[in-house]
């Protein structure tokens, strides 16, 4: 197998990119968690309509419904996860999916009507989180 990196990583340090070089893909992976769901919505496997606890479960109960339709419109009413984590005191634990939904999990109350970022970032990387919606078999 041909395994080469082209570019740089890092400019300001001279560091070449290569093979083993991990990226944060951020918002790209967000147009291919919104196509799974709305394919897996139009499969009957999930609604729209559906409140995000019941797939993600750590998710706190907010007094009114916050949908998967919130979420994919990025008008859950959610706190930025990025900001509050840059706020937060410091830590030594790695910012990873897992991070996200535990701040998610801890805001109290929504921000309705106000466009917010967090959206799509509280479920990109968990297909599994509910044995109903298997991603991985998304074709």
């Amino acid at each position: 197998m041909y395994e080469r990196g082209y570019g740089m990583a890092n400019l300001e340090l001279g560091v070449p990119i290569t093979p083993a070089s991990v990226f944060h893909v951020a918002s790209i992976s967000k147009q291919f968690t919104a196509m799974s769901i709305l394919l897996l919505a139009q499969r009957g496997q999930l609604s729209l309509d559906d409140e995000a606890r019941k797939y993600i479960t750590e998710m706190p109960d907010y007094g009114s419904p916050l949908t998967i339709w919130h979420l994919l419109t990025h008008t859950s009413g959610l706190r930025d996860v990025f900001l509050l984590h840059e706020v937060a005191a410091p830590r030594d634990d790695v910012f990873d999916n897992d991070a996200i939904v535990k701040i998610l999990a801890h805001q109290r109350g929504l921000e309705r009507f106000a466009l917010r970022h967090p959206g799509l970032s509280s479920i990109p990387r968990r297909p599994t989180v509910h044995p109903s919606l298997p991603f991985a078999g998304i074709q």
